[in-house]
C-alpha cells in the first residue's frame, strides 16, 4: 500500500507538468487580439513563450479518492501539492519547492521537499532535499525540456476555442481560452513523469501499466492580450478512476477519483539571477549517497547507521574496537570481551507506540531461558534521558551456580514514526565472559560507564539545518 500511495502523490505531482507545451522561437507581429481567431490567438501564446519563457510560477494540485478494500472497508485520500518554481536562463537552472498536505482517513501529514536544478561537467543534474537530506541524482532533462517545464498550455491550435464571455482573472483584463486534452495528447507527458518518479520510488516493472484512453482534460489558459503571454491557466480531470485502477487492483481495492484539478499562477516573465545549491549541500549528498550503498564509517572515527531515512551519529567509546558493520547498525568490542551494538529498527503494529513492546517480549524469553539453565536473573526497568533522547532501559543482571555474574544491558529510543510503525535505536551491552576452557569474567560494568554508551549516539548532524 505504501509504494502504490507513492505512486498516486507522483501522479498529482506529475499533472503539475501538464503545461510545457510551446511551439517556435519567433515572437509574432504586434496585431489586435479580438480580430484573431482562437487558432491564430493559440499560436501567438506559443511564439510570445518561446521569446519569452515564464521565470516564476505557483501551481496547486489537488487529488481526492475513495478506496474501497471490500471487507476491510473504505478510507478516503486527499492530497494537495502546491510548487514554486524559479527557472534561470543564463546559465540554465532552476529551484522548486514542494509542499504536500496528505489526509488519509482521519491522519494528516505535510511534506516539504526542495529541488535545485544545475549544470555539472555538461550536463544537468538535480539535488533534492527531503526531510532534511540531500541527495543528487540525474534531473533526466535537456535544457530545452528545463526550459519548457516552466512554460503552460499544451494546446493543439486547432482544438481550441475562444471564450469571450470571460474578460477579467483576478482583476486584469485577460483573453480566455478553452480546450479539452485527450488521453493520447496526455500520455506522453505524464508518463514519462512517471517513468522518473517511478525510478526514485522503485523499479519501472513495478509500475503497473495505466490505461490513458479514457482519461481527459478541459483546460481554461487566461492571456494577458497586450502581450498574449498566460497569466494563469485551470484545468479539471476527467477518467482518473479507470486510469489509476491497476496501481490498486492487484490488492483488492477499488479506487474512485472523486476530483482531479490543477491551477497555475504565472507570476514573472523577468529574468532571474542564476540559481546556486545552498552552501553544504553537494557534501551532504555525497554522505547520502554512501550511506545508502551501506557504508556507515564516516571516515573520521565516527559512524551514521539508519533505517529509512532516520539516521543516528556514533561515536565509539574509548578502548573498544569495531568488530561488525551495516548500513543500520555497528558492533564494538573491548579486550576483555565487553561487546556494545548499536542498531536501527522500524517496529510496525506496535501495541503501544513508543513503548518498546517488542524488545521487552525478546528479553522475557531471555529471562526464562536463564533461570532454566541453573542461572538466578535480577532484572530492573528505568528510563534514561541522554542530553538528545530518551531511553528505556531494561537490565538484566544472571549469576550462575559458579559463582560468576553476566550482564546484559539494553535500551532503546524511539527516533521517529511513519504512517506503518516506529523507528527505535536499540543499543546492547554486554558484559561477563566464559570460553567454556578455563578463562572466565565477570560483569563489572558501572552505571556511569552503561549511561556514556547511551550519549556516544545522537541524531545524526547530516539532516541538521
Amino acid at each position: 500500500m505504501k509504494q502504490k500511495s507513492r505512486s498516486v502523490l507522483c501522479l498529482a505531482l506529475a499533472a503539475t507538468l501538464l503545461c510545457c507545451g510551446c511551439g517556435s522561437n519567433a515572437a509574432p507581429a504586434p496585431t489586435e487580439p479580438a480580430a484573431l481567431t482562437a487558432e491564430q490567438i493559440t499560436t501567438n501564446m506559443q511564439q510570445a513563450i518561446a521569446a519569452t519563457p515564464c521565470s516564476q510560477l505557483e501551481t496547486i494540485v489537488t487529488l481526492s479518492m475513495s478506496l474501497d478494500a471490500g471487507e476491510m472497508g473504505t478510507m478516503d485520500m486527499s492530497t494537495e501539492t502546491i510548487t514554486e518554481m524559479a527557472l534561470s536562463l543564463e546559465p540554465v537552472s532552476a529551484h522548486t519547492s514542494v509542499t504536500t498536505n496528505v489526509t488519509f482517513g482521519n491522519d494528516a501529514t505535510q511534506t516539504l521537499a526542495e529541488n535545485y536544478t544545475i549544470e555539472e561537467d555538461g550536463q544537468l543534474v538535480s539535488y533534492l532535499k527531503s526531510g532534511g537530506l540531500w541527495m543528487r541524482l540525474p534531473s533526466g532533462q535537456t535544457e530545452a525540456e528545463l526550459r519548457r517545464a516552466a512554460a503552460p498550455a499544451s494546446l493543439n491550435p486547432a482544438s481550441v476555442s475562444l471564450d469571450e464571455t470571460v474578460t477579467q482573472w483576478n482583476g486584469r483584463d485577460v483573453i480566455c481560452l478553452k480546450t479539452t486534452l485527450t488521453g493520447s495528447e496526455i500520455e506522453a507527458i505524464l508518463s514519462s513523469t512517471l517513468s522518473s518518479a517511478g525510478q526514485q520510488g522503485g523499479t519501472a516493472e513495478e509500475q503497473p501499466a495505466m490505461d490513458y484512453s479514457r482519461l481527459t482534460c478541459d483546460s481554461v489558459i487566461y492571456l494577458d492580450p497586450a502581450t498574449c503571454l498566460p497569466l494563469a491557466e485551470e484545468m479539471q480531470f476527467a477518467g482518473m478512476s479507470e486510469m489509476m485502477a491497476p496501481l490498486y487492483q492487484e490488492m483488492g481495492i477499488t479506487v474512485e477519483v472523486t476530483e482531479c484539478s490543477f491551477t497555475g499562477a504565472f507570476l514573472s516573465y523577468d529574468p532571474q539571477p542564476a540559481l546556486t545549491l545552498p552552501e553544504g549541500a553537494a557534501e551532504k549528498a555525497a554522505v547520502w549517497d554512501r550511506l545508502l550503498s551501506g557504508e556507515p564509517d564516516n571516515g573520521d572515527g565516527t559512524f551514521t547507521i539508519r533505517e529509512g531515512t532516520c539516521l543516528i551519529d556514533l561515536v565509539p567509546p574509548e578502548g573498544f574496537d569495531l568488530t561488525s558493520k551495516d548500513y543500520d547498525h555497528v558492533t564494538f568490542r573491548r579486550e576483555d570481551y565487553r561487546e556494545i551494538t548499536y542498531m536501527m529498527y522500524h517496529i510496525t503494529n506496535e501495541l503501544v507506540p513508543g513503548s518498546g513492546e517488542s524488545f521487552l517480549a525478546q528479553n522475557d524469553s531471555s529471562e526464562r531461558r536463564w533461570n532454566a539453565n541453573g542461572g538466578k536473573v535480577h532484572r530492573e526497568q528505568l528510563t534514561l534521558p541522554s542530553d538528545t533522547l530518551s531511553f528505556t532501559c531494561d537490565l538484566l543482571a544472571t549469576t550462575w551456580g559458579s559463582g560468576r555474574e553476566d550482564a546484559n544491558l539494553y535500551a532503546w529510543a524511539p527516533v521517529g514514526s511513519d504512517a506503518t510503525g516506529t523507528y527505535y535505536l536499540y543499543v546492547e551491552v554486554t558484559d561477563g565472559y566464559n570460553d567454556g576452557m578455563g578463562f572466565s569474567k565477570n560483569a563489572d560494568i558501572t552505571p556511569e560507564e552503561f549511561a556514556g554508551y547511551l550519549t556516544a549516539a545522537a541524531p545524526a548532524s547530516l539532516t541538521a539545518e
